[in-house]
């Protein structure tokens, strides 16, 4: 395992280490927010039927504060591996082992995600032109909309058709080989599994649900100090 803290760099700035991203302590954290955030949406979907299904979306991703992820790193090197990381989460939601309208939440996620990368700001802060994906996931995406076809379901197909052109317009998606290969870098996440001091450890393992709370609790601290 490793233990990832933040580290200082000079002028006195404080910079997270770019492994802190690929841990355990932060991708279990945001897969944890992000199934928060496609959840909702689906259950809201559900009850409300909107007219506009992804200002539903747009709607809560406000209200569960994502509006300000992308003001949590400024360090270029970091924040390198934190949006590609991102990105991973928001994209491994998108393929045809979830039900499509966590699908689709996925990809209104990712969406808004990559859009709203701040492209004028002080400092300036770094940003990702393309999304990386595997072949067979790709194709899973561009194929999303043809699982729309039920009544229920219907009023997010010309949304998700927008989404999909708009990145195709700008050429957002990076295809990487089959997923078989492992091609994406990391092969895995998390790449770093942070555990506890052995000397300070309970006895027995950690529950699932001790193991989630003390990645969020890690977060909630990093975000104190950011």
């Amino acid at each position: 395992s490793m233990a990832v803290a933040p580290s200082s760099a000079s002028r006195g700035q404080i910079i997270v280490q770019p492994p802190y991203f690929t841990s355990s302590t932060f991708v279990d954290a945001v897969r944890e927010d992000v199934t928060l955030l496609i959840q909702s949406y689906a259950d809201q979907y559900e009850r409300a039927r909107p007219v506009q299904p992804f200002t539903l979306f747009k709607d809560i991703w406000v209200s569960q504060g994502w509006t300000w992820i992308h003001f949590k790193i400024f360090d270029a090197r970091s924040r390198e591996i934190f949006l590609k990381v991102m990105m991973r989460m928001f994209t491994e939601r998108t393929t045809v082992a979830e039900a499509p309208i966590r699908r689709v939440g996925a990809l209104f996620g990712l969406y808004i995600f990559f859009n709203t990368q701040p492209s004028v700001s002080v400092p300036q802060l770094h940003s990702v032109s393309h999304i990386e994906v595997t072949s067979d996931l790709y194709d899973a995406i561009i194929h999303l909309p043809d699982t729309l076809d039920t009544e229920y379901l219907a009023l997010l197909r010309p949304h998700v058709i927008y989404v999909l052109s708009d990145f195709s317009k700008v050429g957002a998606f990076h295809i990487l080989p089959h997923s078989r290969v492992h091609p994406l870098n990391p092969r895995e996440l998390p790449r770093e599994l942070v555990v506890e001091d052995v000397t300070t450890k309970k006895r027995g393992r950690p529950s699932k649900r001790e193991r989630k709370k003390k990645a969020k609790d890690s977060l909630v601290a990093l975000n104190k100090w950011l």
